[in-house]
């Protein structure tokens, strides 16, 4: 006790660092903590609205119908009817789900069909509670669907309307029902809300031809968090054949955003943890020279080393501990509030939409759970940061110490050299300034450190940023829009084939003549249903001419497997969808769509090749044929939908589109569109990615600016009698400014240097080798398992430009306060 009561002694002393060092410690938890909230909301989000509205806690499925989805793995209903009654299990609700294609009117739409139970789906999730528009579907009555709104939208019907249901059922049968709207219901999340349509599980029966059998039956449970082990013990109760899946193997998607925000908020933890850390180890060895005298004395009264080691250890800790305290309770105040009123961003809203459940409305949350690993964290970083400070002063010697010097040194003799350099040097502040820095060698290491960690670690963020926001926009354009596109404004949105154009308009010549163009690609896209012998998918049918699109496009440079089309029959699909549909080079694939008519038309193809680009779209939704087949199949001879334009110049695309959109008609009805309208999604995201950056940006240079000035004041203050001097013989506070500015800029420098080579040698290795992130809860964005860092120069150099201006704005306080003092109070001061 009687070295905590000394450590709270000293910690009292010095007002002003010990709030400097609050100050540090107290940001970077309050930042750690808001960012792990809003990380968390997230997360919970995520997984509440997807468990609560779609795949509920568990599912009772085939072995491997989660691999290979099919209605031929279905199986009887009564077998998920003996596991309502288990422990732990709430409630359970039969299902059948499949792949169709909606049509209303000359809109089609393929989407996952969902067969549920009135009665019992409402005891398992909470669909019946998202309704917007209509009613529920009631119990014993047929004939009803429920659409989320942004599906309905594209399909322009409202409750009341029949559509179309066309389906492939087991055994490769064809089913098809006239169903009514009954209700439209909305979830939050457009993307989710447009993928999947919920019918009564008697008309899922007689659509895919089940009679008595379903594909899954989904679980309600007490605890969410103790499903894993309920659920091993519910398997060893099952037939064989049958699995129970918890929502992480339901949701990958989901479940693999969960643990990317966690290697996201360890990564924000390391570097401010650093950060604070350094900060704290500066502050104390400032506190430990000021004390010398002090130490000396104990030292000569028979304080132990060990003892002395002690108090400083626990000052460094009590300090520590009190910014952590504070830093959490504003932390914790700012996010309930935040909690209860949520964080719009609808300039995002597309962007945090592409991740399963979230809308454009977060609501952080503070996960208690935390707790004890930051304070962890936070002890063990206090710690080893109080080390070094302790260590020296536990080397001390009394009579050095006395003396105010950490060790006794022999006189040394100075050179002529040494008197020449010293007695007329070039730049005297520069001089005076670079040897100020000099004399205090560990102080001024420690504060380097913190300016070179800290910009090294911004350079690190930043460039894997710049690598992110690098490959989203290169695989957009690259693999699915090309840098413009013309096309009727509302076409994306709906697909309509009377916003269709000839492909012998006069302004597409006139686009191809543009000396600014690289190539032009024509294309007719159509929402289908592709099916192997197994399985039925809903995709995005595109009709291509496979030699223009060499020159627009890479999609060419992605096939994996065969070839691009080259023959009428000839289908190109994604690797990932390929694996859905169990499909290989050669085997034959059924596509369905919408015919010009308004009928439904199929056709058979051959798998010629396989893609793997990286990029959601391409990868897992879209199919590629023959433009010219595809003319035939939809019977729009001589059509297209959409003319993709590669730029010579794509890095001013802004100042050619308005060049180009002169060339088309004056009527509207044909605009030019860049990529980031085309796919918004990937636009606000990589803005979102950059916000985030600046926000980090400012947290850890903020950290490292009162780091400095902290550094310099306690320079400042040892050389106290010095200054004093200096004013006696007439120095003005300008000068003195320029000394202590001075001093700053050295530092500065020196810290920036250190942390662009660091930061440099980081990004360069990684921009070759590649990072490897799991990064599959953003891979709707164009994001790959391996992400390059991008080097750039301007970057680097004006980050480090603005840590040195923060530098030198933080020297300001210790410059003022020193300039302020009267030459006789500073030659007393001790």
């Amino acid at each position: 006790m009687p070295f905590l009561k000394l450590a709270l002694r000293n910690a009292r002393r010095q007002v002003r660092r010990s709030l400097l060092i609050l100050g540090v410690t107290s940001l970077g938890v309050l930042a750690m903590v808001l960012a792990w909230s809003v990380l968390d909301g997230q997360n919970q989000q995520m997984v509440r609205n997807m468990t609560e509205v779609y795949s509920a806690h568990a599912q009772l499925q085939r072995v491997d119908f989660l691999d290979q989805p099919s209605l031929d793995l279905s199986f009887p209903a009564h077998m998920a009817a003996d596991l309502a009654g288990q422990p732990g299990v709430k409630a359970v609700s039969s299902r059948i789900t499949g792949t169709g294609l909606l049509s209303a009117a000359t809109q089609v739409r393929g989407v996952l069909l969902v067969g549920i139970d009135p009665v019992q789906e409402p005891q398992v999730t909470r669909l019946d509670r998202q309704i917007v528009q209509g009613h529920y579907l009631r119990p014993g009555e047929r004939g009803g669907l429920l659409l989320g709104r942004s599906l309905a939208t594209s399909l322009g019907v409202r409750p009341g309307d029949e559509v179309a249901v066309l389906a492939e059922g087991r055994h490769a049968a064809i089913g098809s029902l006239r169903l009514q709207v009954r209700g439209i219901f909305d979830t939050g999340n457009s993307h989710t809300d447009a993928q999947q349509a919920f019918l009564g599980l008697g008309d899922a029966s007689e659509l895919f031809g089940t009679e008595g059998e379903i594909t899954s039956a989904a679980l309600r449970l007490d605890s969410l968090a103790a499903s894993p082990r309920l659920l091993q013990q519910l398997q060893a109760g099952l037939p064989c054949g049958l699995v129970l899946r918890d929502w992480a193997a339901l949701l990958p998607s989901v479940a693999q955003s969960v643990q990317f925000h966690e290697g996201l908020a360890h990564l924000l933890m390391l570097i401010l943890f650093v950060v604070v850390a350094t900060g704290l180890a500066t502050s104390l060895q400032m506190s430990v020279s000021e004390r010398l005298n002090e130490y000396g004395t104990q030292l000569a009264l028979g304080t132990t080393p060990w003892q002395l080691c002690r108090s400083i250890v626990y000052e460094g800790l009590l300090l520590s501990g009190l910014g952590f305290f504070i830093g959490y309770a504003l932390a914790a105040l700012i996010a309930t509030q935040l909690a209860r009123e949520g964080i719009s961003l609808p300039q995002h809203g597309e962007a945090l939409e592409t991740m399963q459940g979230l809308g454009q409305r977060i609501h952080p949350y503070l996960d208690p759970r935390r707790l004890p690993t930051l304070l962890l964290g936070l002890g063990l970083v206090s710690l080893l940061a109080t080390l070094l400070p302790a260590w020296r002063a536990a080397r001390l010697t009394p009579l050095a110490a006395l003396r105010g010097v950490w060790r006794e040194r022999p006189p040394r003799r100075r050179s002529r050299r040494d008197v020449a350099s010293s007695s007329s040097p070039r730049w005297p502040t520069l001089a005076l300034a670079w040897r100020n820095v000099r004399r205090s060698p560990w102080r001024s290491a420690l504060a380097g450190a913190a300016l070179s960690l800290g910009l090294a670690a911004f350079i690190f963020v930043q460039a894997l940023a710049a690598g992110f926001m690098k490959q989203m926009s290169d695989n957009t354009t690259g693999f699915v829009t090309a840098d413009l596109q013309v096309q009727h404004p509302l076409f994306r949105h709906q697909m309509q084939p009377a916003w269709h154009f000839s492909a012998q308009e006069p302004w597409l010549a006139r686009l191809r003549e543009r000396p600014e163009v690289a190539g032009l690609s024509l294309r007719l896209q159509s929402e289908a249903t592709v099916s192997s012998t197994r399985k039925a998918e809903a995709v995005l049918l595109v009709g291509m001419d496979a030699q223009a699109e060499r020159q627009v496009t890479r999609l060419h440079e992605a096939v994996v497997q065969g070839h691009l089309p080259a023959r009428p029959q000839d289908a190109v699909l994604g690797k990932k969808l390929a694996e859905r549909l169990d499909l290989h080079v050669g085997e034959r694939l059924v596509a369905m769509a919408q015919g010009a008519d308004g009928g439904l038309v199929s056709e058979a193809f051959v798998v010629s090749g396989i893609l793997d680009t990286g990029a959601h779209g391409p990868d897992t939704g879209m199919v590629y044929i023959d433009l010219a087949r595809a003319r035939q199949l939809l019977g729009q001879p001589g059509s297209a939908s959409a003319a993709l334009v590669r730029l010579q110049h794509p890095e001013s695309l802004a100042a050619q589109r308005a060049g180009l959109q002169a060339l088309l008609p004056t009527d509207g009805s044909r605009q030019l569109m860049s990529w980031q309208e085309l796919v918004p999604e990937v636009a606000q995201t990589v803005n979102l990615v950059k916000h985030g950056v600046l926000l980090i940006l400012a947290i850890v240079f903020l950290m490292v600016a009162t780091i400095a000035m902290n550094s310099l004041l306690m320079s400042v203050m040892e050389r106290s009698r010095e200054f004093g001097t200096l004013m006696s013989l007439g120095a003005s506070p300008r000068t003195l400014l320029r000394l202590v500015a001075g001093e700053a800029g050295v530092l500065a420098a020196l810290g920036a240097g250190a942390g662009l080579l660091m930061g440099g040698a980081l990004v360069a290795h990684y921009a070759w080798t590649g990072l490897r992130l799991r990064a599959h809860g953003a891979e709707s964005l164009g994001l790959g398992d391996i992400v390059h860092p991008q080097f750039s120069g301007p970057a680097m150099l004006g980050a480090a430009a603005v840590l040195c201006l923060l530098v030198l704005l933080a020297s300001l306080v210790p410059a003022l306060r020193i300039g302020r003092r009267e030459p006789v109070a500073a030659l007393r001061q001790p």
